[in-house]
């Protein structure tokens, strides 16, 4: 168990605040109640319930453990502040209806009958220990502790007053023992929002026990049409005040609430009245009566009306229409209830022109209302009884018509350029339908190349010719004509041929001493001549080609162009690439790789190809090095070496006859500049076939 000084908890609660008291006290050993010889209050006073305490003056005082947790902020929120009108609401789980939040002077009044002197004490406080014995006795502690060693309890709570410097004031008070000490007192708290365990709130509301009880008694009344009436003539009637009938003279009457407007309570002769209008159905109107020559002396209760007649009842709506128009809402009488008497429709108000209610209760929107959400009122009234009526709200959202612009794809050669696309319109959409160009309107956002064009009055994408040749894109905009500001937007991606040069071979096999030809033309007719030049580039073997040049023009840019290759003979028994390179100014050049065999080669000796890199090629970095072998018949390939400048730098033995340098060839190994790489494949002969190739090394 955990223990508590005494002495430490009276400083802690020192000035009557609570801040400051613990939150987590121990179960005392023996109710402060059951204290002998405990002081009681003076002129007779009834002691405490577990509901509060009667002060003997005419307040039934709330037990304050019952609202603790609460802060000054949160009970300001439903709680008038004037010591007189009750509280309305729940708080959690604290129900504050029908009390009256006490000031700190009628606090301060209650603790006078426990000590007088606190009435002229100038901090508001008394230090009596007898007297905070007495307070914490008849009032539940909202925090107390005991042990074997000392024990100690106290009573705190908010008032509904605030200090010259507006922090709010809370009471309380209480004792401990040992050292024998207590007292009674209000002072300031400086954080309106704390909401201690240890504090409740001081609530009291008239108990009549100075003798002269007040009693509200509920009534009940009724009109027979909605035409208005006086339902309750004087809810005095059944009210007492002392044992005699309560009347204007001897309290006064004031209506708290009524759930309809129609329905009051003229406070002058205590009549309930019902103004013609009111809608047939039931109302109910709270009042309290309070005694004149003591105000706080108070008590309330409930009227009942029935208002009889045809029961109206308009019941909100919701529709929805495009801008072009329609019918929102079919019948706004469809949910409205009328006991199937004739009834009236008039619109009250509506937030645009184009939003109108006829008299059948249909809801149109006419055709070019913006988009938007609008409210439409309207009355519904009994025709025999126009002043029995009911208003209702349609919200009415008028939509633009769903506008779709799709991206599209399409392609050009760069010359002579023409149309990529032949409409951007063609899988765009308005209202599920294509959208035409008398529906829609078309404007070009934005081209990554000037080359590439939209045509406003078709919306076809066209290329000029000799536009440069890659992927372009195009946006534009389709926007409703009939809502310029219902828009959207799209992409249109443009691929441009580039002109090339078109080899009918760029990979082939010859013999050494042998001739092979292949033919050259372009992919576009060219604005003008292009010379191509033939030449040799690179390779382990030495190739020759003619023509060494050839011009296509716009005439002949389509005819194949015969190109004859011869290989001479050399001394080895080694497979060798050669490279011939096609270029022209402003185009790609394109590489035809020749493989060239050869003659010397011993018969059955298998044969080694390099699949890559091939010759010719420029490498960096961390390249794939691979190749196959193929065995005469009677043999199969065992293994595989991979040569670099005249040095192995791997053998993948395998018999499938695909070989490769497993972690790739890292190029970064060697001078940049050309280097011979080689192929040696061995068959299960003990036989071997060589193949190399040149390549540039440009790390």
């Amino acid at each position: 168990m955990r223990r508590f000084q005494a002495a430490a908890f009276s400083a802690l609660c020192s000035g009557f605040l609570l801040a400051s008291c613990s939150t987590e006290p121990e179960p005392p050993g023996q109710p402060a109640e059951s204290i002998e010889g405990a002081p009681r209050p003076s002129l007779g006073v009834a002691a405490s319930t577990p509901l509060g305490f009667s002060d003997g003056q005419g307040k039934l005082w709330r037990q304050p453990a019952a609202t603790t947790g609460l802060s000054w902020n949160q009970i300001a929120t439903i709680c008038p502040r004037d010591g007189l009108n009750p509280c309305q609401g729940v708080l959690g789980s604290k129900d504050l209806t029908g009390w009256v939040w006490a000031s700190s002077t009628q606090v301060l009044q209650l603790m006078a009958l426990f000590d007088p002197a606190i009435l002229t004490s100038p901090t508001g406080g008394s230090g009596s220990v007898m007297a905070g014995i007495g307070f914490s006795s008849v009032f539940t502690p909202t925090q107390w502790f005991a042990n074997t060693y000392s024990s100690s309890q106290w009573v705190g709570g908010w008032t509904s007053s605030k200090d010259a410097a507006g922090l709010p004031i809370a009471g309380g008070g209480g004792w401990s023992t040992p050292p024998h000490a207590g007292g009674i007192g209000i002072g300031s708290v400086t954080n309106p929002d704390e909401a201690s365990a240890a504090r409740g709130v001081f609530l009291w509301r008239a108990d009549g026990s100075d003798g002269r009880v007040i009693d509200a008694v509920d009534d009940t009344g009724s009109v027979a049409e909605p035409g208005g009436a006086e339902a309750v003539a004087n809810v005095l009637a059944n009210d007492l005040l002392a044992g005699e009938a309560a009347t204007v003279g001897t309290v006064t009457i004031t209506q708290l609430a009524s759930t309809s407007p129609h329905v009051t309570l003229d406070p002058s002769d205590g009549s309930v009245d019902v103004v013609s209008g009111a809608p047939a159905g039931s109302a109910r109107l709270d009042y309290r009566i309070c005694e004149t020559a003591n105000p706080s002396n108070c008590d309330r209760a409930v009227v009942s009306v029935t208002i009889t007649g045809t029961i109206i009842v308009a019941v909100d709506d919701r529709g929805s229409s495009k801008t072009t128009g329609g019918t929102a809402v079919a019948n706004v009488l469809a949910n409205d209830s009328y006991e199937g008497a004739p009834v009236t429709l008039a619109t009250v108000s509506s937030e645009d022109v184009g939003v109108v209610l006829d008299a059948s209760g249909a809801v149109s929107v006419a055709p070019g209302t913006g988009a938007g959400t609008y409210r439409l009122e309207y009355r519904l009234c009994e025709a025999a009884s126009p002043t029995n009526c009911d208003t209702a709200v349609v919200v009415v959202d008028v939509v633009d018509l769903v506008i779709d612009a799709s991206d599209d794809l399409g392609g050009a050669p760069s010359n002579p350029g023409g149309t990529a696309i032949g409409s951007v319109l063609s899988n765009d959409r308005l209202d599920g339908a294509v959208a035409r160009r008398d529906a829609v309107s078309l404007t070009l956002v934005s081209s990554t190349n000037p080359g590439v064009t939209l045509d406003l009055s078709d919306g076809s994408v066209d290329v000029l010719a000799g536009t440069a040749g890659g992927v372009h894109t195009l946006r534009y905009r389709i926007c409703e004509l009939a809502v310029p500001t219902n828009c959207d937007e799209a992409n249109a991606v443009v691929t441009v041929a580039p002109q090339t040069i078109v080899a009918s071979k760029t990979r082939f096999s010859m013999k050494e001493g042998g001739s092979a030809t292949f033919t050259v033309r372009l992919a576009q007719p060219p604005a003008s001549p292009v010379a191509v030049s033939v030449g040799y580039y690179a390779g382990t073997a030495t190739v020759v080609a003619t023509p060494a040049s050839l011009t296509f023009t716009p005439s002949n840019w389509s005819t194949p162009v015969s190109v004859t290759v011869t290989a001479p003979k050399d001394s080895d028994k080694v497979d060798n690439g050669a490279t011939i390179h096609l270029s022209a100014s402003g185009l790609a050049t394109v590489p035809v790789v020749i493989t060239v065999t050869d003659i010397n080669k011993s018969s059955g000796a298998p044969i080694a190809a390099i699949t890559a890199p091939l010759n010719g090629a420029t490498v960096s970095g961390v390249v794939d090095f691979t190749g196959t072998g193929t065995a005469a018949a009677g043999a199969s390939p065992v293994e595989g070496k991979f040569i670099v400048d005249g040095n192995r730098i791997h053998t993948d033995v395998n018999t499938t006859g695909s070989y490769r340098v497993p972690s790739r060839w890292n190029t970064r190994t060697v001078a940049n500049g050309w280097h011979v790489l080689e192929l040696r494949v061995t068959d299960s002969g003990g036989k071997d076939g060589r193949m190399t190739v040149k390549v540039l090394v440009a790390n």
